[in-house]
């Protein structure tokens, strides 16, 4: 977070930064740092060096997780100076204006006046394996975000990914053949979509974030969504290739912490 401290700022310019909150213990740990961050400095100097803009997606409709509107309100009701905001997949049909043209692209095409919720339900249903169905579902997610950081005029988004995290990313997106998309996917930076990517939990292992995590106060633990379990030898067919190497990486991790990290 050094290159968006007060020092590197003029005095008369706030710099508006995203950070999508996802449920996960890695992202709400980073909200909980970055709160106390801000408080600090607004104690010492009176003002704080960002404003930090808070978004919860609710993908429960589409069974993706069980991140809900009740995460957005312990959200609200734990960081109470932050400006929060609640969205749903569907709405990058809205936010997004070039989403159409990109996937009209694969064949994909919008029907009349159909609501968004009805046509994020009829483009997953076309992927035929978890993992495509996984890969619509992040890059919808990803350009929704993007688009709301644009339209909130945020600097740049502030992802909450620990290092079990970037490892699943990467080895998932070489195992798929797209090595070459990296560095703009793991990398700190200006991102392709033009605003700033950073990842300030890059190095640490998502264990520690566990401990630390543990050590907070219960209002936390309402925001952190439980995870699913993982899935039986027997349903692997069904798992992604992003799952399966999370799955992985965390249950390794869990073993031999100092060895994975």
């Amino acid at each position: 977070m050094e290159s968006y401290s007060a020092k590197n700022d003029s005095l008369h310019r706030q710099r508006k930064l995203l950070l999508p909150v996802s449920g996960g213990v890695s992202s709400v740990v980073l909200l909980q740092v970055l709160d106390s961050h801000i408080q600090k400095q607004l104690a010492s100097r009176g003002r704080a060096a960002y404003d930090l803009h808070v978004l919860v997606v609710d993908t429960s409709r589409i069974g993706q997780s069980s991140v809900t509107g009740e995460t957005f309100g312990c959200c609200k009701e734990a960081f109470p100076s932050h400006h929060v905001s609640l969205l749903s997949l569907d709405a990058v049909f809205q936010m997004d204006n070039d989403v159409h043209a990109a996937l009209s692209k694969f064949g994909f095409q919008k029907q009349g006046h159909e609501e968004p919720e009805a046509e994020l339900q009829r483009l997953l249903k076309l992927a035929m394996t978890p993992t495509t169905r996984s890969d619509l579902f992040e890059i919808l997610l990803l350009r929704l975000i993007v688009a709301f950081a644009k339209s909130q005029d945020c600097e740049g988004i502030l992802w909450g990914h620990s290092d079990s995290r970037l490892a699943a990313i990467t080895l998932s997106n070489v195992a798929k053949g797209r090595g070459a998309a990296l560095p703009n996917q793991i990398g700190d930076g200006l991102s392709p979509w033009g605003i700033y990517f950073n990842y300030p939990l890059r190095d640490l292992f998502k264990s520690e974030l566990e401990l630390y995590s543990g050590l907070l106060s219960t209002q936390l633990s309402k925001i952190v969504v439980p995870e699913p379990p993982t899935p039986a030898t027997s349903s692997i067919r069904e798992t992604s290739i992003d799952d399966l190497l999370t799955n992985y990486i965390n249950s390794q991790g869990a073993k031999y912490p100092s060895i994975m990290a």
